[in-house]
Order: C-alpha cells, then structure tokens, then sequence
C-alpha cells in the first residue's frame, strides 16, 4: 500500500499492484486531399448513373442537395453535384476578418459582368452568391401569391424549413440604442410594421450542445456538411455544365467540360439546374429544350439610395458599427426598404435603400447571341431589359418614401447640390434577378411546372432564383431555397413512386 500527499494535505491511499501494462495506441495513415471538401473526378463520374444530378452549387442547388441527402439517408442513392467554379473559400467571405474592406474586390475577381446590365454579376465558386450575400430573408408578401401558380399555405411549410436551416434570427442577441431610436421613431412616423431585418445568421458561435460554428453569415457550405452526414455525395468543381441531354420527353444526362476541354457525359434520371438566373436558361437554350417563356420575363427590382445623417443631439446614441433594419413591403405599397450604417462612425449617416417592384414582362429576357462565342465555344448570352411605365412610377413611389422615412426616423436629409440625395442604382444592381424559368401552369407563359420540372420534360428541374413568377419588393434567396425543397421533396415522392 502507497500513501501520496496532495498539495492540499490531503492523504490518498493507493494499492500498489505493480508496474501498469501499457501498449501502443493504433494508428493509421491519414490520407491527404488537396480540398477541405471530398471532390470526385468527372472522368469518376461518367462511369456512374446518378438519380439526381445537381448543376450548380449556391442557395438553390445546396438546398435540394441537402433535402435529397436527408431524405435519402442509408437509401445508397446515387446524388452528384457539378459545378463551373473552383472551391476558393469554405464560407461566406464576411465570415473571415482578412476579408475586411477587401470583399468587394474578391467578388468581383471571382464573378463576371453581365452584358448589357451595367451592376450585374454571376459568381462563378463553389457556393455561389452565398460566398458573398447580406443574408437577409424576408418572406414574399402573401397577396404576391395571387401571381403564382401555388399558394402561400403551399408554400408555407417549406418556408419555415428554410429559415430553420438558414439560422433564421429575427433580431441580434444584445441591442443597443442607435437602432432601437430610429425603430421607435418610425413607428410613431408612420411606419409601424418597421423591424429588424430578418436574417440567416448564427448569432451563437457555440451552442448549447457544445458545437462549435464557424459561420456567422450562412453560407451553402452549412448545407452540404450537412449533407455529407446524412449520405454521400459526388462533386466535382472547374466543370460546366454544356448541354441537356435527352430522349424525347425524358432527361438523360448532361454534358459536362472538365478544365482541359474534354467533354463527359454524366448519366442522370434526374437532374436540378441551380445554374443562376443567366447560365440557367443560357444551358436551357443552348440545349433546345423547347418553351415559349425560357429565359424570358426576367425581372429584379429597382434600388433607390437615400441616406440621412442623425443629428448632434442623437451624437450619445452613436454607439454601433452594424445593424440591419428593415421597412418590409406591405399591402399597397410598391417597395421594402433596408436601413443600415453607412461609412465611417464620425460620419453618423444611415442609409436607405428602397427596393422597387418590377413586374414581369415577355421582352425582358435572356437570350443567345449566336455571332458571338464565349472560349468554350459557345454562344454568349445578351440581356434585353428596360424598365416599363409601371415600373417608373413605382421607382418615384419608394423615392419619396425613401425620404418619409428619413423624416421619421428623425435624421437630416442628406444633400447634393441643395436637393435631396436621392439616386437609382444601375439596372442589375443588387443581385435578385429572377423570373427566366417561371413556374406556372400554362407552358405557354411559364417554363416550368409547380414543382419547378420544365414543361414537357420528365426528371428536368430548375431550383434557382430563375423559378420564381414574381417576388414583389421582398428579397428572393428565402423563397429559393424553400422552393428548392419542395422540389427535392417532389423528387423523393415520384422516385418513391417507380421503386413501388
């Protein structure tokens, strides 16, 4: 028997059985990959028939890739994704502090303008837009459903799926008296439905159960680990998707360009465009898919900026850097608008920024310019888009109610050359472009069905922005993403359905 005295004084008693075996701990080589995510070869995947295959890798294709996994955990499925762009960042770029007054110029090295729409751009990474979005997620205005060829109680559920898998938050943790004012101030103002923006943000790092996040902004990646728990999946990045191939009113597959040029055909039952708005209906045309309404009525909304500066007597209140508000569309009134901080914290200016309805019309579209092609050998696409009558008086609508609010909200208008500072972005700004592949029930005016499969083409699907009919003035990454599962879910049934 051995007796050890603790630091403390205290005596422990131990039996003494002699020298304690000890072996070697097992180990085994740990292989190396060159990326953070698991990625297959396109020449591995030509070998395979996928039950689904997703082109495209932002909110809309990571949304049915996660829903498909989910659904199909321990099934041995068969899921594949392909997307144009490398794997260049494992989150969203407002995640990483190096990041810091550098995101717009990495954004725009790693998208592409639009032709003919001077802001506008395509972000061609892995992750897509999600690599760089606000994250804010409002849901589209009920009566905006009248448009649609679903309902709002059809939508509903999936709305409160995607904002549980969003990290929905309505209003941040700790709050501090700068926004709090102008909530007060506009509610008494005027507009009483003003409140925080709702947005896709992981406020808690680590949570109650001891995991540990890295994404305060969300971003696709949250979907696809997710995804990879539930079932495996094939990648492969740097390959675009070319054309759709089929046999008469049935998908089979999709040609797909690796880096060096080599085409592979990627057998498929199913297949997800989740392309954008542009490469979409860009792959749609080039395809032949035949329909009337493909890459037509393309739609976004119109931004009109103002911004006020809070007045000497408020100067105790300029105690944060970030807050997102927002005035969200309600009946009658044509537009949304998002308040936030501007600049520097001396310069004590806020912005408003007011988003405008667009409606949806025939000749604004996306179409192929034969004359000219892209280094792919492929034609390049134009954009035809104008703004209507409509439209023009919506934008001098939000214009005056941009400054109404800046009155409520009790701030000094902001001015340039004696009048108020009131301007309209460039066409394309914003990044909500929508309406190229509309749902609807009439193929003559909507390029797909419902559950978003192309008219006349069995297992062919879009589930990207490109789908929505009409948004009104509300942002469109929420209602992409629960469209996306509606549509995955409509997949799982029918593919349930062949299996009976």
């Amino acid at each position: 028997m051995r007796y050890y005295v603790t630091d403390t004084g205290d005596i422990i008693k131990m039996e003494d059985t002699g020298p304690l075996p000890i072996t070697s701990c097992p180990s085994a080589p740990i292989p190396a990959v060159h990326y953070w995510i698991p990625l297959t070869p396109l020449e591995q995947m030509a070998n395979q028939e996928y039950d689904v295959l997703i082109v495209g890798s932002g909110a809309g294709g990571a949304s049915a890739l996660w829903r498909l996994c989910e659904q199909w955990r321990g099934t041995g499925m068969r899921v594949g994704i392909v997307e144009q762009g490398d794997a260049v960042l494992p989150t969203n770029a407002r995640n990483l502090s190096i990041m810091s007054g550098r995101l717009d110029n990495y954004y725009t090295y790693l998208s592409r303008p639009v032709p003919d729409l001077p802001e506008a751009r395509v972000t061609y990474a892995l992750g897509g837009r999600t690599l760089f979005w606000n994250a804010i997620i409002p849901r589209i205005l009920p009566s905006v459903f009248a448009d649609w060829p679903i309902s709002y109680e059809e939508i509903e559920p999936y709305y409160n799926i995607a904002e549980r898998i969003l990290n929905r938050s309505e209003r941040p943790p700790l709050t501090f008296p700068l926004p709090e004012m102008l909530l007060s101030r506009l509610w008494t103002g005027g507009f009483p439905e003003a409140i925080y923006s709702p947005m896709a943000l992981e406020y808690d790092t680590l949570t109650v159960s001891g995991r540990i996040q890295s994404e305060v902004y969300f971003s696709s990646f949250s979907l696809m680990a997710e995804a990879l728990n539930h079932l495996p999946f094939d990648l492969a990045v740097r390959s675009r998707a070319v054309q759709i191939v089929r046999d008469h009113h049935a998908v089979r597959g999709v040609n797909v360009m690796s880096p060096d040029k080599k085409m592979h055909f990627i057998r498929a039952k199913n297949v997800v465009l989740s392309a954008s708005w542009l490469e979409t209906p860009r792959l749609l045309l080039y395809s032949g898919i035949p329909g009337k309404a493909i890459g037509r009525y393309l739609t976004n909304h119109s931004f009109i900026r103002a911004s006020g500066t809070f007045r000497p007597e408020d100067s105790p209140v300029n105690d944060v850097q970030f807050f997102d508000l927002l005035i969200p569309q309600v009946e009658n009134h044509p537009y949304q608008i998002q308040i936030f901080r501007t600049g520097r914290l001396e310069d004590r200016r806020i912005a408003f920024l007011a988003l405008g309805i667009v409606e949806p019309r025939f000749e604004n579209r996306v179409r192929l310019n034969p004359c000219q092609l892209d280094e792919d050998g492929i034609p390049r696409v134009q954009v035809d888009f104008s703004y209507s009558t409509r439209d023009l008086a919506t934008i001098q609508v939000a214009a005056r109610a941009d400054l109404q609010a800046i009155r409520a909200a009790g701030l000094t208008q902001d001015l340039e050359n004696g009048r108020p500072n009131v301007c309209l972005r460039p066409i394309g700004y914003g990044n909500h472009e929508s309406g190229t592949c509309r749902m609807g029930d009439d193929p003559e005016t909507s390029a797909t069905d419902r559950y978003g499969q192309i008219h006349g083409i069995d297992g062919l699907y879009v589930a990207d922005n490109s789908v929505i009919p009409f948004m009104g003035a509300s942002n469109p990454t929420l209602t992409t993403v629960a469209l996306a599962i509606r549509t995955a879910d409509h997949i799982v049934r029918k593919t349930q359905r062949h299996l009976l």
